[in-house]
């Protein structure tokens, strides 16, 4: 499964932040256990595909979209190991990790 880590802009991150979850797009935590996570990619993968967005989560009082982000680095590997050992799953996955620039606060 081809893996990349892609630096975003302010201006790409706040795009990703005003979508909605739909048939094609959802929003996961951090914290999503791994079975959770594959059922979520398998469920995609047998509809007409979409993204996934790990580590966006909305804020259930103002209901906007929040980046809590996390390690991409030990995220990556950890999902990578899942997906090898669920590739049935993975076999036409294209797995891409965003970095935004952090904000201060």
């Amino acid at each position: 499964m081809p893996v990349s880590i892609i630096d975003i802009s302010e201006a790409e991150r706040d795009k990703i932040l005003a979508l909605r979850e739909s048939h094609f797009c959802d929003f996961k935590s951090i914290l999503i256990k791994p079975a959770k996570l594959t059922r979520t990619i398998a469920a995609l993968s047998n509809a007409e595909g979409g993204e996934v967005y790990i580590g966006v989560e909305e804020d259930k009082d103002t209901r906007a979209n929040i980046w809590h982000g996390f390690n991409v680095r030990r995220t990556q590997t950890a999902i990578c190991k899942r997906s090898n050992r669920s590739s049935h799953w993975a076999r036409g996955t294209l797995l891409s990790f965003y970095d935004p620039p952090r904000t201060q606060g």
